[in-house]
């Protein structure tokens, strides 16, 4: 009997302690806004010089630039950008306009295989390269 309530009062202090550690944690936090996109049909290496550019600006002016960019590629980040706004504004009202780009990477998707007829008979194989993308927002006037 005494070791049930020894066993009790210990997670009840561990509880204690996490609530206490977890409301600590948020003095000063601003919330961040994330969106993924995966299997996207480019390769990351050509990705990636697009995703440099825009790292660290403001939403807005990331936007604008790659509505500028002539590249076909530049469309999922466009939409990828603007979808993490969308959770932004659903979610706690924050608009674009005060919205900053924290994070934004380009990993490695699965690379498709097909083979092709080759010299002398042979099959070469072909490697259609895929990637997974993924940026987090953090608002910058708002405190939220």
């Amino acid at each position: 009997m005494n070791s049930i309530n020894l066993s009790i009062m210990y997670n009840y202090d561990i509880l204690k302690w996490y609530r206490c550690y977890y409301f600590r944690s948020l003095v000063g936090f601003k919330m961040q806004f994330s969106a993924k996109a995966r299997f996207l049909r480019f390769s990351p290496y050509k990705l990636r010089p697009l995703v440099d550019v825009v790292r660290g600006k403001p939403v807005k002016k990331a936007l604008q630039w790659l509505a500028t960019c002539p590249v076909k590629r530049a469309v999922p980040i466009i939409k990828l950008i603007e979808s993490a706004a969308g959770n932004a504004k659903d979610l706690q009202n924050v608009n674009r306009a005060d919205l900053l780009i924290v994070e934004i990477k380009i990993d490695n998707g699965p690379s498709r295989r097909y083979f092709k007829p080759g010299a002398m008979g042979r099959s070469n194989i072909y490697r259609r390269k895929s990637s997974h993308a993924s940026v987090t927002l953090k608002a910058i006037n708002k405190e939220v």
